[in-house]
């Protein structure tokens, strides 16, 4: 496919604009307004994007995922985006997480989602950054038979130094929620072991130091093998123990950490389905 360069045509993104551009309240709040930045002929169904300057030009670039072939969308300044060729799957409800997991500053991906036509199998796959300029596989596929549904978390859960990834989704071996860790080896390979926190899937997973003890904890909420639940662990040493936080049971969801109040700790953003009518939209 040759590249196509995408116009200013439609309102696609939105653009926080900082309080020397006027987008600041008197008391300090940014807003935000829509901008006609065009990523291009998106196909239908296509609803998971992430950003990540993927060619190091100082410039954030998209991923757009849908059913069929992604579409990356390399930044050129001045709202403009050219297609690039990546060499990435196509597939269908994609989990897509960027991390750079080998240490040459460029970011990698994993993805995982259903492959989308029979007998495409589903996949959960690492792919490496090649300078900016393409995609590889070089290592095996972090679950062989695929997972769907599925939530990411980079991090370096050992404080070894190198990117480690959390993940939890459905797999042939454990339909309900198959939750993984997968310990990054010096950027040559991963080894997987059990995560040892609640598995789910239609759900998600985030990491924060929520306790500020140095390492990386997690929130999990989802689906499971009893319908919906949401809980946090602390990690020690690489091991996660559920702590007592009440949280709302949700599924089809997702959750954020961030310092929010500027307190000096991590506060949790937390939206999802409770229940077959109810929705939570909350910070705790």
């Amino acid at each position: 496919m040759s590249p196509r360069s995408h116009v200013l045509s439609a309102l696609l993104v939105g653009l926080c604009l900082g309080c020397a551009d006027g987008g600041c309240d008197m008391w300090g709040t940014p807003t935000f307004v829509a901008t006609s930045i065009d990523l291009g002929p998106v196909p239908p169904f296509y609803k998971r994007v992430a950003w990540a300057d993927y060619n190091r030009d100082g410039a954030m670039d998209v991923l757009v995922y849908g059913y069929g072939e992604p579409i990356l969308c390399r930044n050129l300044g001045g709202g403009v985006f050219e297609e690039a060729a990546s060499g990435l799957p196509g597939i269908d409800s994609a989990c897509l997480a960027w991390g750079d997991y080998d240490g040459d500053g460029y970011p990698d991906l994993f993805v995982a989602g259903y492959g989308c036509d029979w007998p495409d199998p589903d996949v959960a796959q690492l792919w490496r950054n090649e300078a900016g300029v393409g995609f590889a596989k070089p290592l095996a596929d972090l679950v062989a038979t695929g997972m769907t549904e599925a939530a990411a978390a980079w991090g370096d859960y050992d404080n070894d130094g190198d990117l480690d990834l959390a993940v939890t989704g459905s797999t042939q071996a454990v339909f309900a929620g198959d939750a993984k860790l997968f310990t990054n080896e010096a950027g040559s390979a991963f080894s997987g072991s059990v995560l040892g926190v609640y598995g789910v899937s239609y759900g998600t997973l985030a990491s924060g130091d929520c306790d500020n003890d140095g390492d990386l904890d997690l929130v999990v909420a989802g689906f499971g093998d009893d319908f919906v639940h949401a809980y946090t662990y602390t990690n020690s040493e690489g091991s996660f123990s559920q702590t007592s936080v009440t949280l709302p049971d949700v599924g089809r969801c997702s959750a954020a950490w961030g310092d929010y109040d500027n307190d000096g700790d991590l506060d949790l953003a937390l939206i999802g389905q409770e229940g077959s009518s109810q929705y939570v939209a909350a910070v705790y």
